[in-house]
């Protein structure tokens, strides 16, 4: 049997097809065999660039109305396809100079023009991707240009988006404002505290931005929003923008003021003043005291002999433009002093400390319960107590002083040591005239005498003046008696001014109703030392007078003397 074996090989190439056949050789072997011939073709398919993107454009449009605020990021979706069905990955540059690849990673012609290049290959036909970090360093408008390549080479163009709807190049970057400077003037409760802020923004293209300034109450500003408290915002203004501290507080202190500038498309200044602490301080102003009053409006009346009359007050109202109540909750108002006088004293309400008439710099002072009721409360009414001694000089009728009165002044403290005016009460008021005594003997001893004889030795009444007017006295006395039958007439005892006086010269009889005594014992005006004054006392016994020891009983009585004899 004849065979015929042929072999055939092709190889295909893309410039050339070359067939071979191969030869052909007969033999003939003792069965009849026929051999096919197998020529081999072959062709080499060589590696083309993948083609210009069909499709491509930014994941969010970034326009002149919405541009990408700078550090944030930018992705561009691409589409492409590979004629030899290679995968490929996505390039973006600047310009329009293909990128070069080498070790499979594409590269722009120059980093500064690299904008991003894929991470990882994708099929032929599928979407490529990559993202940018935008910087302050980027201008406002920025060409891009993508290229699809795969690990031998780049697509000879390039595409810059197939849609007219800002996902196409360029993208815009928008720039922080700029906050170089703040400035929060010191200012008194009643004014604003203004911060203004020096802010602007760079960014012109499609329209100038504006600047909107946020002032926060704490160091945290998230979304244009004021975490910890807002205190104001301003409006959206060209450049240097300010707002009042809405609800700042009237206490004098430091209120703690951060600063954040945001333009017209939401990026916040991040350097200069941003963030940082800018006190609204307010200052520390004096009280002003009002309605001094002196007891009340009515007269003062001692009543302690010798002594001290307490619980006279002085009462007044304080206003204070920071508040009656500090910013720790304590009482804005830390003290007061006050002075009571004697209108005519020299000097006046300076006058110079003394009992009489003047009793200066006197502190027992409270604020009173619930005149202050809040931080916001400006007003506190105060009482002062205060005692006057004994002897204080009277303003009423008849005395001394009867066209004066006595009168307060009040001065407030607050708790920066700051002093209000000092403030006189609006109208006077009388101190009464107070009459009060002391008759410092005991008893009258006129002895053992015989009868008709008359006592050698003068005994000694005293009269003390223990108020604040000048006395007289009023004597009486009635028969002194044995207790049993019998008497001695109570005009038998003399008295005078006048020591050892001439018993019946010029001295007078003690009867059994009063009888004015003009001792004019002075007015009291030291404390401790008492105004005093003595009257004399004598008896004669009568003829046969029985034998016993007589008592009876003399009344001395104080009496106002003429205020022109104190």
């Amino acid at each position: 049997m004849l065979k015929k074996r042929v072999s055939n090989k092709i190889s295909f190439s893309t410039l050339a097809l070359v067939a071979i056949i191969a030869i052909i050789n007969l033999q003939f072997y003792p069965v009849l065999e026929v051999i096919a011939a197998t020529p081999t073709s072959q062709v080499t398919i060589t590696n083309v660039v993948p083609n210009t993107p069909s499709a491509a454009g930014e994941s969010v449009a970034s326009t002149t109305s919405n541009p990408t605020n700078a550090g944030d990021s930018i992705t561009f979706n691409v589409l492409a396809t590979d004629n030899n069905g290679d995968d490929w990955k996505v390039a973006v540059c600047r310009n329009n100079t293909v990128p070069t690849v080498s070790g499979g990673i594409p590269a722009c012609d120059l980093p500064a023009n690299q904008l991003c290049v894929a991470s990882s290959f994708v099929a032929s036909g599928a979407q490529s991707s990559c993202a940018y970090t935008t910087s302050s360093g980027d201008v406002e408008a920025n060409n891009w240009y993508a290229f699809a390549c795969d690990n031998i080479g780049c697509s000879a163009t390039s595409s810059q988006g197939n849609l007219v709807d800002g996902t196409q190049s360029p993208f815009y970057v928008n720039h922080a404002p700029s906050f170089s400077a703040a400035s929060v003037p010191a200012v008194n409760p009643s004014v604003n505290s203004t911060f203004t802020a020096t802010a602007s923004d760079p960014d012109t293209t499609g329209s100038s931005d504006t600047v909107t300034l946020y002032v926060c109450k704490t160091a945290v500003f998230v979304g244009g929003v004021c975490t910890g408290g807002e205190w104001c915002s301003s409006s959206a203004v060209a450049s240097n923008p300010s707002c009042d501290l809405n609800g700042r507080a009237i206490q004098d202190a430091s209120y703690s003021a951060y600063g954040y500038v945001v333009d017209s498309h939401g990026a916040v200044s991040s350097a200069g003043q941003t963030g940082i602490n800018n006190p609204a301080v307010v200052n520390n102003v004096a009280p002003v005291v009002s309605n001094v009053t002196l007891n009340n409006g009515t007269d003062l009346t001692l009543v302690t002999p010798n002594g001290d009359t307490t619980g006279f007050e002085v009462t007044f109202a304080v206003t204070d433009q920071n508040g009656c109540q500090n910013s720790s909750s304590g009482n804005e108002i830390n003290g007061a002093t006050f002075d009571v006088w004697r209108s005519g004293v020299a000097l006046g309400n300076s006058c110079t400390s003394n009992n009489n008439n003047c009793y200066r710099n006197l502190t027992s002072c409270v604020q009173d319960g619930g005149s202050c009721t809040s931080s916001s409360d400006t007003d506190s009414t105060w009482t002062c107590t205060f005692a006057l001694k004994y002897h204080a000089d009277p303003t009423d009728t008849g005395s001394q002083f009867a066209t004066e009165n006595w009168l307060a002044t009040a001065l407030a403290t607050d708790d920066n040591a700051q002093n209000s005016s000092r403030v006189d009460s609006g109208a006077g008021v009388e101190l009464n005239q107070f009459m009060a005594y002391n008759v410092q003997q005991g008893a009258i001893n006129y002895g053992s005498l015989a009868p008709n004889a008359t006592s050698a030795t003068d005994q000694v009444t005293t009269i003390e003046a223990q108020g604040n007017t000048g006395l007289n006295q009023n004597l009486s006395g009635v028969d002194m008696s044995d207790g049993s039958s019998h008497t001695i007439p109570v005009g038998q005892q003399h008295y005078s001014l006048i020591s050892d006086f001439t018993y019946g010269t010029g001295d007078a009889a003690l009867t059994t109703s009063a009888s004015l005594n003009n001792i004019l014992c002075s007015k009291t005006t030291t404390s401790g030392a008492n105004a005093t004054k003595n009257a004399y006392w004598k008896i004669r016994i009568p003829l046969n007078q029985y034998a016993a020891s007589y008592t009876g009983t003399n009344t001395i009585v104080g009496v106002v003397s003429s205020s022109a004899n104190w």
